[in-house]
């Protein structure tokens, strides 16, 4: 009976953690993406994928520098290409860049790229957040 009670608490505490994190990787303003260390897509939260009219199988799995958010600009893929480096070498890495979407052009964001350490205190993956710095009214909208 002990080990049924601690399962079952162990599956509560794994669906809350579960829908905590969805609460933060779908936040309507950001633009949010989880990345290998080398900068390959694992996911991209739906207000992205709204912003490029994608679906995620199509941005999974590519280097991030790729996908349609920067595909306009071999200067900001390198930039970008630079910055995931310095993530993965463990920095906290912010700065300004343009990013473009099909239903609202380019934009200017704030973006920032942190390390998230394992167990082993290395750092196995990537958050990259941005937010655009110019006023969108109702842009949550106009992109869905």
């Amino acid at each position: 009976m002990a080990n049924a009670v601690e399962k079952y608490r162990a599956e509560c505490a794994l669906h809350e953690s579960e829908r905590r994190f969805e609460a933060v990787f779908d936040d309507p303003f950001s633009f949010i993406g989880l990345l290998e260390t080398n900068g390959t897509v694992i996911a991209v939260n739906q207000t992205a994928l709204d912003a490029v009219d994608e679906r995620a199988a199509v941005v999974e799995g590519k280097p991030f520098w790729e996908t349609p958010w920067w595909s306009f600009s071999a200067d900001v893929q390198a930039e970008l290409r630079d910055r995931i480096d310095e993530a993965a070498d463990d920095a906290f890495v912010r700065f300004r860049t343009r990013n473009r979407t099909k239903k609202l052009g380019c934009l200017v964001l704030d973006v920032i790229i942190r390390p998230v350490h394992g167990e082993s205190d290395t750092v196995e993956t990537l958050i990259v957040e941005g937010r655009s710095v110019e006023n969108h009214d109702g842009w949550s909208e106009t992109l869905r």
